[in-house]
Formats: structure tokens, sequence, C-alpha cells
């Protein structure tokens, strides 16, 4: 075959089984990932459904994430592709903007230019139908007989200042349609078996279309023409217009959603844009997409992926089935998350908003909000107001509202509870603040008999029988029981565990504390997150990385350990479990942990952000917070099985894509069925 590698290449057949494998929502390829250039011009799936990309300077093929170039004949002179397709013979067919079309059967090539029947070299898109090949140049329409390889020049075009640029084509009723950017809509019939150039529709400007249900649309200039097909060919047709942009190239998925990919030329309108009741979105920055510049836009059906090529960053590969979505959230900084029914709370750096499933917000509660209460709490209350001397962590109450600062947000009973800088607040479901203490605390949480924990820095615990009243027991930070410098609290088992950043492992119970590193039942001291398994199990990642499953049903007794130098990564970021999975945050993404097997979701799969700030799970999704926005993961989908290479048959090998002959390479061995790959 004509395609060219750096080194030696191996044909491998594969068998496949089902296994735990890494899931790939979006990925961006550029020259860096072995494409000939990063102005991609045409995309196109072949029957296989794999992908082909024509480029500014070369043709590629993607095939299991690697890219193979097309070794053109050395007297083609143009590498310029501007559009493919497929015969139904197999064969790939290429519109080369300025040396023709290229005809590759998969062993030789044929050439059709100027010389031997186009009007122009200068290709801009080509449609296989039937035995025919559609060539549409810049002065018109040539039909390519896929058998005989003869070409036919249908009449009837009307150059507008010299020229008859052919810019899209469609099928409508087995017969040919194709448009022009300045004169209009045309089609292709037959008169005595002759190909004539039929006038259906007059307007001006029509870069690409895109028909679907009986609806053809047309990118025009600056905005999007919406018309019925039996209207327009009956010439009674009104359009609708929509958006902003200038649109090349429309793709729809097997959920009936309408894409399109959008290059404003002389603005930034460009992007990633959906369709849905004749209005446009932009959904790039929901799928990564940086580039306002681009040109095309394919869907496999196979894969359920679609592929965007751009005229400077190349191709996005964008996972539809996707595992990952990214909420821009106003680009402020998450602190934390809770649920309600089927909505989320987040708590952020300006307040609380309550989102619906959509993600659309229907209630906010403001740093105003909170320091109103703050004020009319201390000028009404009769109790007194906690001081540094009574052994409280005293409060600055003459915090402005703009410098509140949030520390987590829980759930117990009824109630949201919310600390921060100024106090601790409390919160129904209905989102109104209904109590206030006035207590600093950074790590707040309730006893499994629904006592308020308030952990104070530096000055020990307080476990309170009424903490309206602020009465409490205050544990002195001199007892080696006591829990201190606090970071983590979790109910599980009629216990309550509290970690330390410095003394280990804290547990509550029948009114007492107990400390497992005092005690030596855990050696462990530095601790930095904690949660529970499906099976109610404890869950600790140290600070210096290593996590460890323990059963404490009826003992303290470790399950697991998890090293540090099997997790990637070197700083803890979060700590959560999904049924049999184990997640782990750090600065290199997530690692998941499953029967031993640790495999990173990272950058590469769709989390552009790895300083997790927060995380919160419910029901089979992840939430992960940042400093813009907020992540929401499907964890069925980021756990599920998926088919991966269980074994590796060497069939042939081709150096320079010449095959050598299996008598020159005898002295190759490779016995094992097993690929292993250092991580």
């Amino acid at each position: 075959m004509h395609f060219q590698t750096k080194i030696l290449s191996l044909f491998l057949f594969f068998l496949i089984f089902p296994f735990f494998a890494q899931f790939k929502p979006s990925k961006n390829y550029t020259t860096a990932d072995g494409l000939p250039n990063n102005a991609v011009r045409s995309l196109y799936l072949d029957k296989n459904q794999d992908l082909w990309i024509g480029t500014e300077n070369g043709i590629s093929k993607l095939e299991n994430g690697a890219f193979t170039n097309l070794v053109l004949p050395k007297n083609y002179t143009n590498n310029s592709c501007w559009d493919i397709t497929q015969d139904k013979s197999g064969a790939m067919w290429f519109a080369s903007y300025g040396g023709g079309v290229y005809k590759f059967d998969g062993k030789n090539f044929r050439l059709f230019n100027k010389k031997n029947g186009l009007p122009v070299d200068r290709c801009r898109k080509i449609l296989a139908y039937k035995n025919n090949i559609f060539v549409g140049t810049e002065l018109g329409v040539v039909i390519i007989d896929i058998h005989t390889n003869r070409l036919s020049v249908p009449k009837g075009i009307k150059p507008h200042f010299g020229v008859f640029l052919v810019s899209d084509f469609f099928i409508y009723h087995n017969e040919v349609y194709f448009s022009t950017i300045n004169e209009g809509l045309f089609k292709i019939a037959y008169k005595n078996n002759i190909p004539v150039i039929e006038p259906i529709h007059e307007f001006q400007f029509t870069y690409s279309l895109g028909f679907y249900d009986n609806t053809l649309f047309s990118g025009n200039k600056g905005f999007i023409d919406s018309f019925n097909i039996q209207e327009l060919i009956k010439g009674k047709a009104t359009s609708k217009k929509i958006g902003k942009t200038i649109v090349w190239d429309f793709a729809k998925d097997k959920k009936n959603n309408l894409y399109i990919a959008a290059w404003g030329v002389f603005d930034l309108s460009g992007g990633l844009y959906s369709i849905t009741n004749n209005q446009i979105s932009n959904i790039s920055t929901q799928y990564g997409i940086e580039s306002k510049n681009l040109l095309n836009v394919v869907y496999s059906s196979k894969k359920d992926i679609l592929y965007v090529g751009s005229k400077d960053q190349g191709i996005y590969e964008i996972q539809l089935d996707k595992t990952i979505d990214y909420n821009p959230f106003n680009n402020k900084a998450i602190v934390d998350f809770e649920t309600l029914g089927a909505k989320k709370l987040v708590l952020h750096q300006d307040g609380i908003a309550f989102l619906n499933p959509d993600n659309s917000i229907s209630r906010t509660i403001s740093l105003t909000d909170f320091k109103k209460f703050e004020l009319q709490f201390i000028k009404k209350s009769k109790l007194k107001l906690p001081r540094h001397e009574d052994g409280f962590y005293e409060l600055n109450y003459k915090i402005p509202a703009p410098e509140i600062e949030f520390y987590e947000i829980l759930k117990h009973q009824k109630s949201f509870w919310i600390s921060s800088n100024i106090g601790v607040f409390e919160m129904n479901f209905e989102g109104k603040i209904v109590n206030y203490i006035p207590i600093h605390s950074y790590k707040i949480g309730f006893t499994t008999d629904d006592k308020f924990i308030e952990t104070i820095p530096y000055a020990g615990t307080r476990v309170y029988e009424d903490v309206y009243r602020m009465k409490a027991k205050h544990f002195s930070e001199f007892d080696k029981k006591t829990p201190v410098d606090i970071v983590g609290i979790l109910n599980t088992n009629n216990k309550t565990y509290l970690i330390s950043v410095f003394q280990g492992l804290f547990v509550h119970q029948k009114q007492k504390f107990q400390s497992l590193l005092h005690d030596k039942l855990w050696k462990e001291n530095k601790l930095k997150f904690i949660t529970k398994n499906q099976k109610g199990n404890l869950i600790i990642a140290s600070e210096f990385g290593t996590v460890t499953i323990i059963d404490d049903s009826n003992s303290f007794r470790i399950l697991k350990t998890i090293p540090k130098n099997q997790i990637i990564g070197n700083t803890t970021t979060f700590l959560e479990s999904y049924k049999d999975f184990i997640f782990i945050g750090t600065e290199k993404g997530i690692n998941i942990y499953h029967d031993g097997i640790v495999q990173l979701f990272d950058k590469e799969q769709g989390l552009k952000d790895c300083v997790i700030t927060s995380s919160h799970i419910w029901q089979d999704q992840l939430f992960l917070g940042t400093k813009k926005g907020f992540y929401t993961l499907n964890l069925d989908k980021l756990t599920t099985k998926k088919n991966t290479v269980s074994s590796i048959e060497i069939r042939a090998i081709a150096i320079n894509s010449i095959p050598i002959h299996q008598t020159k390479y005898k002295w190759f061995s490779y016995d094992s069925d097993q690929l292993i790959c250092d991580y």
C-alpha cells in the first residue's frame, strides 16, 4: 500500500475480549501526532468507518489513533485535498484544489486533470453516487464513470465573474443537486442520456449544504438559510434565517442532533454549533475546541464519534457517548457540592446556586444574603458572642460580603450546613437561611446521634448538645485522644471518624473520642481524605499518596493498601468510591483503581483542568469542582468494560510501505501472546 511510515509497520491480528479500559471522550490531533498539516480541508468516513483527512499539504488516514499518510506519485504536484469520497467498488477519490482529481484503488493511482478532460484543476467538492463520481470544480461539474473512467461535462453553467464555483452536493429522489457560491441551487438532469445543468433556485452566497428530513440548510454569508425542499424545488420557498456565522459543513448523529462547523472568516463567530428548534448554540467550550476556524464535521455512527476539522489546529475527535461534561459556570471557583433530589447545590466563591438537571440555575443565595443574616443575628440575638478568651476562634464581624470565604456545605437531616470565615449557617431545602452559629470552623460534621461537631483551629474539638444555644462539651487539645487539625469527618457503622493532617485517625463512639495513633492501632499520622465504599469499608488517603482500605465492622483491620508508587501523580486532590472502584485525584488526573489495577483519566480524555478543589458523588455521577467551573462524569460509562486487545499475531512486515517476504525475516520471533507496556 502507498502509505508512508517512519519505521517498520506491523500488521497485527487482534482477538478481542471484554476488559476494563480507558474511555476517551475527546482528543485533539495535530501535526505532533502525525497529521501532515494542521489546516484540515476535508474529512471522510469510508465504508469501514475509518477517517480520511485531506489537508493543505497531504492526505492521511486515522486508524486506532494513529495516522498513516498517503504517498502520492511524484508527478502529482499538488497535495492540497479539499474533499474525499469512496465509490461503491471501494476506490478512494480525492479532490485537489489545483491538482485535479486523484483516484486510488488501494494499489494504483489515476489522475484526472485539465489535460484529460477537467475544465479546471481547482476541484472543491466530490460525490460518489451509483456508478459515477461527481466533481465540483470552479467551472461547474464533471461526471466520471467509475468503471470506464470516462469524463462528461454537463452544459448549462452560468459563470459569475468568470467562475462557477461548486460548493456542495446532495441527493434527493435519486437525483443529484449541487450549489454554487454565487448563483444558487442546480440539478443534474439527463436529456437523451446526456447530463445537463438545470437551475432550481437563484440565491447568492452558498458555502455549504446540509440536507436532513426534507429540510435543506444552506450556509450563507453570516447566517444559515433553511428551506423546505419540496417548496424550494417548486420555486415557492421562503427562507428561515438561523444564526450569525458562516457555516462550512453539517453533520447529524444517531440521536438526530445536528452539528455545524463554522468559520466567521472576518470575525470570531466560528466554532462548533448545534442546531435545535431553528436556534444555534455554540458548544465549542463544552468539548474543549479552541479553534474558531472550523471547516468540516463528520459523524461516525459505528463509534458514536464526531470528528471536527479546523483550518489551524488539526482535528478534534469528540466522543458523543461522553463520560465527561464541563460547565464553565462563569469561571467561578467551586468550593463544594451537595444534592437535593435531582438538583445540585453548588457552593462557589459568590454564594450558592441550585441547579436543575439541565444545569440551569433555579435559585441563588448571594454573599449579601449571608452577610445580612449574620448582621441581623448579631443585632437581635441575646446569646453572648463567642470570644477568644472563652476558648473560641473569635470571628471578625467586620468582614464585608465580598470577602466572605466558604469552606464546605453538608446535608444533615432536613437542612444544609455551610461553614465560612464569618460563621456557620443553616439553610433549609427551599434555600432560605434559617439559623446562624457564630463560630469559625474549617471542618464541621455530626456524630451518629446527630450532635454537631466543631473542630477548632489549634484548640481541640466541641460536640454540641444544643448548637443553637451554644451548649457543648469541649475536648481539650492537650488530651491525646482529642481530634486536632481535622480535615475530614465521616460516619459509618455507628461510628464517627475524623482524620487529621498531623495526628492520624480518630473515632467518636459512645460520647468519647479515641486516637488510633496514640493507642498504636494504626501508625499513619498524616491523613488527607476519607470516604467509604459500598460495603461500608473505610478508604483513607494519606498526605504522601498511600491509600488504605479498612474494615472496621468488628475490629480495625486493614484489607488493602494501594502504595504511592502505583498512583500516578504526587499530590492527592480528592478521594471517592463507586461500586468496586476507587477514584484518587492527583495533579495528573483521576486514578481509577479496580482489582489491583490503576488507570488514568486525564487531559487526553477531557479533564483539561486537573487542579480539583472539591468532589462529590451522587447516584452515577461524579462532580469535580475547579477554580473555573466544574466537571460532571458519568461513572457507569467511566467504569464500564470495553473491548481491548488480548493477543497479538504478526501477519506481515513492511518497511517504508514495501512488504517484506517471510523468507527475509525468519530471524524475527515473537512467542508471547501479550503486549506489556510500562505505564
